[in-house]
């Protein structure tokens, strides 16, 4: 598990573009709703490219995190971080969704907050075929036996579910976890 300054930083960074995803896609979907469909496409272009900036951003926290991350083992200025952290997640909240997810049996889950989503889903799949992945959210084991340092969990069966990220991020993270376990999942974000 790294706790560096910088691969903290990333993850600052990469749940900042996470809530502003959330942002547009909440903005796009009203957008919709209303049948304002050129105002929705602009969107549309508009979120591809911040999603294709997003993988860059990703990609660049894997290089540092193979690369040099081992060589920085401990957080430079550790009260600094932290207190950057409270102030970036307090003010990225966007509106309020969920998550809706389908199984390729049919079943469906789709519970009123997406970290309870994300977990039933991940015990659905499998705990253990999970773990297997060595998942991590916040530099932190996506399932395990012991609850976060920081952060709430969701707990179901004795495990810890690491929660602590935005709906698209999660929607990202199952993605993830459904192409690696070829489970065929169907994801969208609902408000």
């Amino acid at each position: 598990m790294v706790s560096d300054s910088v691969t903290t930083a990333f993850e600052l960074m990469i749940s900042e573009l996470d809530a502003q995803v959330d942002h547009l896609n909440s903005e796009g979907a009203q957008l919709f709703q209303n049948s304002k469909y050129d105002e929705a496409e602009a969107l549309v272009h508009k979120g591809r490219a911040l999603a294709d900036f997003i993988s860059q951003v990703v990609s660049l926290r894997e290089v540092w995190m193979e690369a040099f991350a081992s060589s920085f083992p401990v957080e430079v200025v550790p009260d600094a971080v932290e207190s950057a952290t409270r102030t970036i997640l307090s003010s990225s909240k966007s509106s309020k969704t969920t998550l809706l997810v389908r199984f390729r049996d049919g079943t469906v889950i789709s519970e009123p907050k997406a970290a309870e989503t994300f977990a039933l889903t991940l015990k659905k799949i499998g705990f253990d075929r999970v773990q297997a992945l060595h998942k991590v959210v916040n530099n932190e084991e996506m399932i395990s036996n012991t609850p976060s340092r920081k952060y709430n969990d969701t707990m179901i069966d004795g495990l810890y579910v690491k929660t602590h990220s935005s709906t698209s991020a999660k929607k990202r993270q199952l993605e993830d976890i459904s192409s690696a376990l070829n489970c065929g999942l169907s994801i969208q974000i609902v408000n």
